[in-house]
């Protein structure tokens, strides 16, 4: 490689070669850096450190990468003072195919404040805030690392906080890997101390047992991804039956939401039918595919109305779906009526498609019904005047620089994809389900906070008083106190 006046870290991976079939050689990587001393880990292990203009090289000794499927996970690290330093976390995937007809990977690594011009195979070294840093300018009251390793959903009542967590053998971090099973772990929502600790099955697919949980009064609900709900007392929580499900299930349909209303369950399913029950005896099923003729859309992607999230005001229901289709019900008495279905699909003449965006969620702000776009950031709904009272396709700041090449101002606002989304206030609370979450003023327009250092994706927003309670994906879950942000005087 040319050299020049700034030095480039050039990554090479996995130079694989087969000479016979006793060769134990599963590929080197090569290193040289533009930063000196420059830490390197490999799959959770120290390795070495990489010196200014001298060529470090590191050779593999299996095929299997730490999830034991061929995954290698390098860490790039370098103190810069105590809030400061660089950071690059990479992963490479490999089959036994790939070393038979991939010879070379390559990645060019450089500084984040080098310019890469058009070139593909650069990766950046960046500089950033240490996340504990972040952590604690965010308004971080406390981090809790759950019993397991995996978690995807979150509940609370008055007294408790119900997580569902996973153990699984296939974790690209070794010390992270488990057995793979499900558990059920409560804590107490005032001291977040850990109350118990149960296990509630075994199984090693990718998505495990379970797709929901939901708690009201006297019962714990779990959707699963097989179509059936179990029912759980709470009075006894630590003898509880999986047998015990509520009748009338889906078959093979993923739950996607349990939800009640003054008494009543409603569950929602993947392909569109939602069920309701009253003490956990059945009463309905709904097939909303029944009053929108979904079929008439023409759509490029796998979309079949899925239902995704519920929100009830004066005995009318909100449901929401993956065809941009908000369907609205009467409920009063045990029974329900279909009023209107809110669709938001758009025909795109050039692609002769309708455009249809996933509704992941829905708050209620006053009389208004705001509602998420995929991509399209935030909608709002007036029940008042039936319609559509505002379209905000980007929560994020504007950002629009002119291009000396093309001689045009261009776009570059970031596009916002909520994900989940709580009201505080006159606030919006929002995750696009990566690792930040935002608050978004309704009276400002702007952003007014971000919670930063979160060390993975967001999966659920809970509101307890003046506490914002996120759960990670890694299985841990984050404490922070609203009071710091809107209350900074106190």
């Amino acid at each position: 490689m040319q050299k020049s006046y700034l030095k480039i870290i050039i990554f090479t991976l996995f130079s694989f070669s087969f000479l016979n079939a006793s060769t134990n050689y599963f590929g080197k990587l090569e290193v040289t850096s533009m930063i000196d001393n420059l830490s390197i880990t490999i799959d959770e292990k120290p390795v070495g450190i990489i010196n200014k203009n001298k060529k470090f090289v590191y050779e593999f000794k299996t095929l299997k990468g730490s999830g034991n499927f061929g995954h290698h996970k390098i860490i790039f690290h370098k103190n810069i003072d105590e809030e400061k330093e660089y950071y690059l976390k990479t992963t490479s995937y490999f089959s036994e195919n790939d070393l038979k007809n991939r010879e070379i990977n390559r990645i060019d690594l450089i500084t984040d404040d080098f310019n890469q011009g058009y070139k593909t195979t650069y990766e950046r070294v960046k500089i950033r805030t240490k996340p504990e840093i972040l952590l604690k300018k965010s308004g971080l009251i406390e981090e809790i690392k759950l019993q397991h390793n995996t978690s995807y959903f979150m509940t609370k009542d008055k007294e408790n906080l119900y997580v569902l967590s996973k153990g699984s053998s296939t974790l690209y971090e070794k010390s992270k890997i488990e057995k793979d099973a499900e558990y059920l772990e409560i804590y107490d929502l005032k001291t977040l101390k850990l109350k118990n600790h149960i296990k509630i099955g075994e199984n090693k697919t990718t998505f495990g047992l379970y797709s929901s949980i939901y708690v009201d009064e006297n019962n714990l609900y779990l959707g699963t991804y097989s179509g059936y709900v179990i029912s759980i007392s709470k009075e006894n929580i630590e003898s509880f039956n999986l047998n015990n499900k509520l009748k009338n299930s889906e078959i093979d349909v993923k739950v996607n939401k349990i939800a009640s209303f003054d008494g009543y369950l409603f569950v929602l399913y993947e392909n569109g039918n939602f069920k309701i029950y009253k003490e956990n005896k059945y009463l309905y099923t709904i097939k909303t595919k029944d009053f929108v003729k979904t079929d008439d859309y023409k759509l490029d992607s796998n979309k079949f109305g899925s239902l995704f999230d519920i929100e009830f005001k004066d005995n009318v229901v909100y449901i929401s779906n993956d065809l941009g289709i908000i369907y609205t019900f009467r409920f009063e008495n045990e029974k329900i009526s279909f009023i209107n279905a809110i669709e938001t699909a758009e025909f795109d003449s050039q692609k002769d498609l309708d455009i249809a965006d996933d509704i992941n969620s829905m708050e209620f702000y006053k009389d208004n019904l705001l509602f998420s776009r995929e991509y399209r950031g935030l909608n709002s709904y007036d029940t008042n005047k039936s319609e559509i009272s505002f379209e905000k396709k980007g929560l994020f700041p504007t950002n629009i620089k002119y291009s000396e090449i093309l001689k045009e101002h261009i776009d570059l606002t970031k596009t916002t994809d909520i994900y989940k989304m709580l009201m505080f206030k006159d606030n919006l609370i929002f995750t696009e389900g990566k690792d930040k979450i935002f608050i978004y003023s309704l009276i400002k327009n702007e952003i007014i906070h971000i919670f930063e250092g979160l060390s993975d994706d967001v999966f659920e927003l809970i509101i307890d008083e003046n506490r914002l309670i996120s759960l990670g994906s890694d299985g841990k879950i984050y404490i922070w106190d609203l009071n710091i942000i809107f209350n900074p005087q106190n």
